[in-house]
């Protein structure tokens, strides 16, 4: 299971999750994260997520922006003791205030990060909202990718594991493909479960996220992914969900289930 194969030792995993709009994948995603941390509090899992939207599609690297970003505004909540291990690793990633890598990282991905590696206040933690497509230019993509997954590398650790979710991939733009692509087939990468969600009637085989899809069953093999498929509820499933809210039988319920299910 996801669960077990993930938790149960040190790996890096990949979940796609496809499916209509409005099936149930990002509640899917939160209940599992739910499940997951109650029965793992002590490994206190980091669940950091973004979304595309439809207004910001090709804008480069706006969900996992917002990811990292939001993350950070929860990091700067925190006391500097406790983020000092976190710092810690990203210095011995070579991720510390003045480093290349660092400055990469605020420029394209986190414009937060200076502000976490100073801890001097919520205003710098948070960061702003910058134009990320002017922020490439004079960085090369794969000056971005090798920044990125050192970050994500010091981040996840066997104790704080990281889930990282990511919906409505149809919408990503072709280097944030690029990005989760070299994350993904980094055989240094351990202790991120990865999950992507799309609509699967908007990809057909020669959309761009399909390549990825295809790219990366095709280096990490079927053992590490996790292709998943959510439909809608059935007539079936709407009425019994009915009926046990109301505590009726399903029959009682049948003209509503109908009318619902119209």
């Amino acid at each position: 299971t996801i669960y077990s194969s993930f938790f149960d030792s040190p790996s890096r995993g990949v979940v796609f999750l496809g499916g209509y709009s409005g099936t149930g994948k990002s509640a899917l995603v939160d209940e599992f994260v739910k499940q997951v941390t109650q029965k793992h509090a002590d490994k206190k899992p980091i669940y950091i997520t973004g979304k595309f939207g439809q207004i910001q599609a090709g804008e480069p690297f706006s969900a996992i922006s917002q990811a990292l970003s939001n993350y950070l505004v929860y990091l700067s909540t925190k006391a500097k003791d406790d983020i000092k291990p976190l710092k810690k690793r990203l210095r011995k990633a070579d991720i510390f205030l003045g480093s290349e890598d660092a400055k990469v990282l605020s420029d394209t991905l986190i414009p937060g990060l200076q502000g976490l590696l100073k801890k001097t206040s919520n205003q710098e933690a948070n960061g702003n909202s910058k134009d990320l497509k002017k922020s490439l230019v004079g960085h090369d993509i794969n000056v971005i990718k090798y920044a990125f997954q050192n970050f994500m590398k010091a981040l996840a650790t066997s104790e704080q594991p990281v889930i990282f979710f990511i919906d409505d991939l149809q919408w990503a733009d072709s280097a944030t493909l690029q990005l989760l692509t070299g994350l993904l087939k980094d055989n240094a990468l351990y202790d991120v479960l990865f999950v992507g969600a799309y609509r699967s009637n908007e990809v057909n085989d020669d959309h761009d996220f399909a390549a990825m899809m295809k790219d990366i069953k095709g280096a990490l093999g079927e053992e590490m992914i996790h292709d998943m498929k959510i439909s809608n509820l059935s007539p079936d499933s709407v009425g019994e969900f009915i009926a046990d809210c109301i505590d009726r039988s399903v029959e009682d319920v049948s003209e509503i289930t109908d009318a619902v299910y119209s």
